[in-house]
């Protein structure tokens, strides 16, 4: 971390670690806007999203904590399928696929704040045609990304590339530097995500077992049972 950041402050100056915090927010920004914006689907297809948070928060915070979605994957249809009512092969297939494809933030939000970031460290404006490819880019290389800690780093590589930036890969240094402090909300928003989607998935299909999400106390037996 220290060389780093020493490097970066040698060739831009203190500026660039304004710059780092400025990133810093903006992932975290994005990250709650996205959030809500689950929020807001769950609703749309007659789901109450407090519920949702109520029953889902630790798994937030494993993932938040423990940055590896693959790691989450076993709580993740645990709480499907336990505590939310979804059926055990939309939650087993849904949360899977969710792990190395479509992930939010370390596919999506991440790579796309590395595009602007980079332009605008290196002078560059962010234009139209530089936002359509961007949209591209990023779409299809996150087909392909692992749940594990450090791969947002390669999306972020197959982004700047994919968008003509990849000679500017060595101004992401001081972001690579404080990955960890911006690695928990993506892998909290790439879970989060999974769960969304195999709820909407599962609603869809008409398997959801409404009694189940509706009742508070659901899954607690379980879990009491597999600390016993």
């Amino acid at each position: 971390v220290v060389p780093l950041l020493a490097n970066t402050i040698a060739q831009k100056g203190l500026g660039a670690i304004a710059e780092v915090g400025k990133f810093i927010a903006v992932l975290y920004l994005a990250t709650a806007i996205m959030f809500v914006i689950q929020m807001i689907a769950v609703a749309f297809f007659g789901l109450n999203p407090f519920t949702y948070v109520k029953k889902s928060i630790s798994l937030m915070i494993l993932a938040f904590t423990s940055r590896s979605s693959v790691g989450c994957l076993p709580v993740t249809i645990s709480t499907l399928t336990n505590k939310l009512g979804v059926s055990e092969s939309t939650a087993s297939f849904v949360a899977s696929f969710g792990t190395t494809a479509g992930m939010q933030g370390c596919a999506g939000i991440f790579p796309a704040l590395t595009i602007v970031f980079v332009t605008n460290m290196s002078g560059h404006s962010v234009d139209m045609t530089l936002i359509v490819m961007s949209i591209i880019v990023v779409a299809i290389s996150s087909l392909g990304i692992a749940g594990i800690p450090g791969t947002a780093t390669m999306a972020a590589s197959v982004a700047l590339s994919g968008t003509g930036l990849a000679a500017m890969f060595p101004l992401i240094n001081p972001i690579l530097a404080i990955d960890p402090i911006i690695d928990m909300p993506r892998t909290m928003l790439n879970v989060i995500g999974s769960v969304t989607n195999a709820l909407m998935v599962d609603k869809s299909l008409g398997n959801l077992n409404t009694e189940v999400y509706q009742d508070m106390e659901a899954g607690n037996e379980a879990n009491s049972s597999d600390d016993e």
